[in-house]
């Protein structure tokens, strides 16, 4: 039986609710294509283009599909929420212009549709572009919209009706009144933290326009993320850094922390001991736990979890199925004896503790059930405390039982019994390094013919060697093909750097002019993971190879035009190495060639 609208509208909304916004969008943008014409699709389609950060696409597929203010409020304020976006995006005098140009769609949506909600935005977009007193006529219009249900004549007070109020009363100047709107908003039942964080985030706007006293919203600080790391347990009867004897004392501490800190989300793996803890007491506090393995689960299982003993692989199959658990795979390969795949891992996880904590705006931990000694290698628990409070710089704690005696009868590093590669001679495999890579193509190239395809290789590639030029430094290996550009860089941020680069040179060309097709447009996908490094035989030169480069090859086609598609990883590491990038999750879609379902982050720079 064929789907109804209503039934593809089900989907499409449970999708955007859950944060699934590529799938969202990708239902309802096909729903459209295959039947016509919908305006609740449309709408859909387009709110998930505008959460998603491409404001720009937002704002052309609103005209194209036919959306149109007067079609209700949904429609008026969606198109006032893209041109806020927008306008936040600037800087100086554009940035003034675009508010009060968002402030007026606003504006004219309460004249269409009188509601607190257009009223309450037109106000704030009015206080940041200086027009005090329109900004203050709208903070009073939305007041009184609120009046009857503040006074609890019309039903009870939402936290977005509360949260309006503050805003309201902030932007008035009146400090305690919203000190007090916010209190109460914060003790509603059911809270969503996303949406906290989002209200949060534009009261702190008002705020230091008005210069107001910023404890207001201490009654709305993010709960905290932690990254969690720590020693396996060796089983009773054998030496190791965590012995079974202390894992009572230990998982103590840990749900002692876990209380101390209000650890609401945690990021780590899955080993036993120490993390295996971690994760059950996070969860046990009604948090979130986000594990990131360095390989497959088999030979996970085989090398970090089953020589501690059976107990610990039923735990940890309990919890890789745990509705509150997520699990990411760094590689989908075997372990292949690089023991630097852990430091991968580890450093994955802890940028996407960072992510997540700068998502909600709340603080990011360290915890460490550590005994105090150091290891030389890339990976371990050592390793992990001194990156997380030597490079980054931020706070942790370790945890491990007063007055016990470090043990270190083995070499300190990942485990207390060394990881053991898959029968093979791994002496002789090659040896993976992590690096960044970029793959890029311009959409509508196949569309050229021999009038255009000159044109094209001298004025378009042209501008985008110019870029590649530019960063020269950073780029270990270049190659091009037809339309195509293939990168491998040093890092993250000199990947981030290059990819925003060319989609700036890509946006100057003016194609008009050139005679080429206006539908010519950049798509840009970014990756970083362990590659192997090797000579090629045939080319004479050092090239690049192995999985990790093909998973980057399959996220460029999905990437939308002029933006940079990111992985998780990139995004994690990116967010551990530079502060003048950042990277929104937007979803996790399929990529091409049915490579799997892949978290998938939009790039940006910062300010």
């Amino acid at each position: 039986m064929p789907q109804t609208v209503e039934d593809i509208l089900a989907e499409v909304r449970a999708a955007r609710k859950r944060g699934e916004l590529f799938e969202a969008f990708d239902r309802a943008r096909g729903a459209i294509e295959d039947g016509g014409p919908d305006a609740r699709l449309a709408y859909e389609a387009v709110l998930c283009l505008a959460r998603a950060g491409a404001s720009e696409l937002a704002h052309r597929r609103y005209f194209e599909y036919g959306l149109d203010p007067d079609l209700g409020l949904d429609y008026a304020t969606l198109l006032g929420r893209i041109e806020k976006d927008e306008a936040l995006a600037l800087s100086g005098p554009a940035r003034a212009a675009k508010l009060l140009e968002a402030a007026g769609t606003y504006r004219a949506a309460y004249v269409r549709y009188p509601d607190y909600y257009p009223a309450i935005n037109a106000a704030t977009l009015y206080l940041l572009a200086g027009d005090e007193v329109n900004a203050r006529e709208f903070a009073q219009i939305s007041r009184r919209h609120l009046q009857a249900i503040l006074e609890g004549e019309a039903r009870p007070a939402s936290f977005w009706d509360l949260a309006t109020a503050a805003e309201a009363a902030l932007i008035l100047g009146e400090g305690e009144a919203a000190r007090d709107a916010v209190r109460e908003a914060m003790a509603v039942s059911d809270l969503d933290v996303t949406g906290v964080a989002s209200t949060r985030r534009q009261l702190r706007l008002i705020i230091a326009e008005r210069n107001l006293d910023p404890t207001i919203l201490d009654p709305m600080t993010p709960p905290t993320v932690a990254h969690y790391t720590g020693h396996r347990l060796t089983p009773w009867g054998r030496p190791g850094r965590f012995p079974a004897a202390l894992e009572d004392a230990v998982a103590e501490g840990i749900r002692a922390a876990i209380a101390r800190h209000d650890i609401r989300f945690g990021y780590g793996s899955l080993a036993s001991g120490a993390d295996i803890l971690f994760a059950e007491a996070i969860l046990d506090a009604g948090g979130e736990v986000h594990a990131v393995l360095p390989f497959a689960y088999e030979d996970f299982i085989r090398i970090s979890v089953a020589d501690s003993g059976p107990d610990w692989v039923a735990r940890f199959e309990r919890l890789i199925h745990h509705p509150r658990m997520r699990i990411s795979l760094a590689t989908f390969d075997p372990f292949l004896g690089d023991d630097e795949i852990f430091g991968y891992a580890a450093r994955y996880a802890m940028g996407l503790a960072v992510i997540r904590a700068d998502m909600i705006g709340g603080p990011a931990v360290q915890l460490a059930v550590w005994d105090g000694v150091g290891g030389a290698g890339l990976a371990g628990t050592a390793a992990d405390v001194a990156f997380w409070r030597t490079d980054m710089k931020r706070d942790g704690e370790v945890i491990w039982p007063e007055g016990t005696p470090s043990m270190v009868p083995v070499t300190p590093g990942i485990a207390a019994v060394p990881a053991q590669a898959a029968p093979g001679d791994a002496a002789q495999a090659p040896h993976r390094v992590l690096r960044a890579l970029l793959f890029c193509d311009v959409k509508g190239f196949s569309k050229l013919n021999d009038v255009t395809i000159p044109v094209f290789f001298r004025e378009v590639m042209g501008a985008l060697a110019r870029a590649t030029r530019r960063h020269r430094d950073s780029i270990l290996f270049k190659n091009t093909w037809g339309d195509a550009i293939h990168t491998i860089m040093r890092d993250a941020p000199s990947a981030a750097a290059l990819a925003l680069d060319l989609q700036d040179e890509m946006e100057r060309i003016d194609l008009a002019t050139l005679g080429l097709p206006e539908g010519l447009a950049l798509r840009v996908g970014g990756h970083v993971g362990p590659i192997y490094s090797s000579w090629d035989n045939v080319l004479e030169e050092e090239t690049f190879y192995g999985a990790q480069v093909t998973r980057c090859a399959r996220i460029e086609p999905i990437a939308f035009t002029g933006k940079v598609f990111v992985s998780e990883a990139f995004a994690a590491e990116l967010a551990l190495t530079s502060p003048d990038f950042s990277s929104e999750y937007v979803g996790t879609i399929p990529t091409a060639k049915q490579f799997g379902r892949m978290p998938m982050y939009l790039l940006r720079k910062r300010g």
